[in-house]
């Protein structure tokens, strides 16, 4: 066994300071509960997240209570539990099939331990710090303690059994599979031998004190957890059940029948054909099991089912079949990896089974050669399946962006990086996306990562409506904001308008830009306290058409380079103006308009302009706007440097993205390829434009003098 652990132990430790990348605020949210719980919140369950079964935070806490919060020992957690349930799965595999075959039952569990050490799914499901890696080696022990009993009748067993299979109840939502599991093996078991005419042979029959005295120790150590959802929260025990339920409406479609023949061919199917697309718990696709170990898995579950009168037998095929239910029941993906653990480790039993007798057949032929090839097909194939989880895992997933999306390497640099340099006077600024109704999750990894060493920071939903006040409140008595802006994720279109740089570069300035693969830092100095935020303060009307289906009643500009004077129509030269445009459509509009807003000479030519595409608070483009829509629009407009003080234009141009050509702007009775919004003098300089100093000598001659 020594051997199958160390396997087990280096597939779960080799590199996992590097990989998994970062962190998944699931994993920080494991945590943070166990540092909740350090604080004296010792919780039968946690109301986060969907709700979370609380026995690996437990054990999170009193590793803490001696490491302090850290990354590997999270990591490392789960590492362990892989390594365990491969020694679980040996005992338990042993002492299932010890009666029917008492000398090859340790060679039938070396090969099921072989195959959960080194097999792709489970190795990269237990180099994570999730609660479901508590499920198989506690579900392992249990079961090997109830069969032990079974075998050998004492009661001791059957008592561990209880306390064991009722602590898994405090492990993984899909452990709640495994009374059902139990109550339908023994049953079919009871139907098997009163089939036979030998009901009195039934383990149900023959065991039933001892089995009763497991379900009720086992009822007992679930009791507070029950107690919990009984009185204080009757409606978490369902409720994640619910949301991701095949029978729920919103993700059948009203279609029941087709829901569940897609998701059961989905789940039970990824033994070889398809695998779990999320890259969090799977290298996208990749199924279950590899062709050669697949094919095993098949031939194993035919022999179970073939020999289903042999209580072992019957026991491994049902184990599959039933715990994969917690996965094949659900809709929300397909298939769904991490709600299949409860088929571990019996999922490994079937296709050892396939290669122990192999193996039998060969070395019962008495040919040296034979006998050789006996331990060698077996050998090969787990190494072949070693070979190939190790360069899926390591050399494909690990070091791709799939790995760094999936395991938020950003958030993790950006809590190093905020408790660094993190300071008591700024606020670090995280938008995050208006459509998408998703808690601020990715919060827990920064807490984590930086436990009570992290300046303020606030998640502030880009919602025109109600943000600015928001922003004000987060701001005050702050004379920084470090806005993060991320480039990939689901966050990388949050503030798409550019909305916060807009009021950001309003009210303060631009002190220096950060840039990293993942994200962005801007960060901006506050050039007064407690600053309004307001994206216009004072409305000039302006009333132009555009095309005859856009209107833009009313305007607001002002200087983005002096707070005392933000609302003054003026700028100086080589600073900016900022630019807010009050949008209404008339009616259905025909197509995606790009806006351009520009500074006009006197004698019409054009100084400055920005162009961007128009859209509503919803990310939602003109064709997708109800009529009398109020949309807003924002610009920062920079002033060339070395242009002369003076009055100027500032103008408005609606036009087609397909043809350039600019819709036609009604405005006071006249119709232009442009509207003017108002007027704005130009400042002198509040710097010298870079290159020129003030010593500059300057030689000029007059003709005639």
């Amino acid at each position: 066994m020594l051997a199958l652990l160390l396997v087990a132990a280096f597939f779960r430790f080799y590199r996992l300071d590097a990989i998994p990348p970062g962190l998944h605020y699931d994993e920080a949210g494991e945590g943070l509960d166990a540092l909740d719980m350090l604080g004296g919140d010792w919780r039968v369950f946690s109301d986060t997240q969907g709700g979370r079964e609380p026995l690996f935070a437990y054990l999170l806490a009193l590793t803490f209570a001696v490491t302090g919060p850290q990354v590997m020992v999270l990591r490392g957690m789960g590492a362990l539990a892989g390594t365990a349930a491969t020694g679980a799965a040996y005992l338990l595999t042993r002492e299932l099939f010890r009666p029917l075959m008492p000398r090859r039952a340790r060679w039938l569990a070396t090969l099921t331990a072989l195959g959960l050490a080194t097999g792709y799914w489970q190795v990269h499901l237990t180099r994570m710090g999730l609660r479901h890696v508590l499920l198989p080696p506690l579900l392992a022990l249990g079961l090997y303690a109830l069969w032990r009993g079974l075998h050998t009748g004492r009661r001791a067993p059957f008592v561990w059994a209880g306390v064991l299979l009722g602590a898994t109840l405090y492990t993984y939502l899909s452990a709640r599979f495994v009374p059902i599991f139990l109550g339908l093996f023994f049953a079919a078991e009871g139907l098997v031998r009163a089939a036979e005419g030998r009901w009195r042979d039934a383990l149900c029959v023959r065991h039933g004190r001892n089995l009763l005295l497991t379900a009720v120790l086992a009822a007992a150590v679930f009791a507070p957890l029950g107690y919990y959802f009984l009185t204080r929260q009757p409606g978490e025990f369902a409720e994640r059940a619910a949301q991701v339920s095949v029978f729920n409406p919103a993700l059948n479609g009203g279609d029941l029948f087709g829901a569940l023949r897609h998701s059961f061919t989905g789940n039970y199917g990824a033994i070889a054909f398809f695998g779990d697309e999320d890259g969090l718990v799977n290298l996208p696709g990749r199924p279950l099991f590899d062709p050669l170990m697949a094919a095993a898995f098949v031939a194993g579950l035919g022999l179970a089912l073939w020999r289903f009168r042999q209580p072992a037998y019957l026991f491994t095929a049902m184990w599959w079949l039933v715990m994969m239910l917690p996965s094949a029941l659900t809709y929300d993906r397909v298939p769904r990896f991490m709600r299949a653990t409860g088929t571990v480790p019996g999922i490994y039993i079937l296709p050892a089974l396939t290669w122990l007798a192999l193996a039998t057949f060969l070395w019962q032929r008495r040919k040296a050669s034979l006998r050789a090839l006996a331990i060698a097909l077996p050998l090969a194939a787990f190494v072949l399946t070693g070979s190939l989880t190790f360069r899926d895992y390591f050399l494909r997933w690990g070091p791709g962006d799939i790995a760094a999306e999936s395991f938020y390497t950003a958030y993790t640099e950006l809590a190093h990086k905020m408790v660094a340099e993190g300071r008591p006077d700024e606020l670090w600024l995280y938008p995050t996306d208006l459509r998408i109704n998703y808690p601020r999750r990715h919060r827990y990894i920064l807490r984590f990562v930086g436990y009570k060493r992290l300046p303020p920071d606030k998640f502030l939903s880009v919602d025109e409506t109600d943000m600015f006040g928001k922003l004000r409140t987060e701001t005050a008595g702050k004379s920084r904001v470090v806005l993060v802006n991320m480039k990939t994720g689901l966050q990388w279109e949050a503030d798409f308008k550019g909305v916060l740089p807009f009021v950001l570069e309003k009210y303060g300035h631009l002190e220096k830009t950060f840039r990293a693969d993942r994200y962005d830092l801007l960060y901006y100095t506050l050039d007064a306290p407690s600053p309004s935020f307001a994206p216009a303060e004072r409305w000039q009307p302006v009333e132009a058409t555009f095309g005859g289906g856009l209107h833009l009643p009313e305007a607001a500009y002002g200087n983005a380079a002096e707070v005392a004077s933000v609302n003054a129509p003026q700028a100086p030269s080589g600073e900016m103006a900022w630019v807010t445009l009050h949008w209404q459509p008339d009616g259905p509009l025909p197509e995606d308009y790009q806006v351009s807003v520009r500074l006009v000479s006197a004698g019409g030519r054009v100084l400055s302009q920005v162009d961007k595409p128009l859209f509503s608070r919803w990310h939602i483009p003109p064709t997708g706007w109800h009529p009398q829509e109020d949309v807003f629009d924002y610009y920062l407009l920079p002033i060339p440097a070395g242009t002369l003080p003076g009055p100027y234009t500032l103008e408005v141009a609606v036009y087609s993205p397909a043809t350039l050509q600019p819709l036609p702007a009604t405005a006071g009775g006249t119709t232009a390829a442009a509207a003017p919004i108002g007027a704005l003098t130009v400042t002198p300089a509040l710097t010298l434009p870079a290159g020129l100093t003030a010593e500059t000598p300057l030689e000029a001659r007059w003709e005639g003098g």
